[in-house]
């Protein structure tokens, strides 16, 4: 289900937006992940979340 979701989340952008966007989108997928996590579901962020989103921005 995970994959469909995915796929239908990205699939209006490959042809309407450069393929460094979407590859940037792609990367960062875990980063957004996690802030909108928090944001819309209150779940606390933890140290290996910052550790994950510190591996993604390096």
């Amino acid at each position: 289900m995970e994959a469909l979701c995915t796929i239908t989340q990205f699939g209006g952008l490959y042809f309407h937006v450069p393929v460094a966007v979407i590859v940037l989108l792609l990367y960062t997928q875990p980063l957004w992940t996690i802030v909108f996590g928090r944001l819309f579901f209150r779940e606390r962020i933890k140290r290996y979340h910052i550790i994950a989103c510190t591996l993604v921005l390096a």
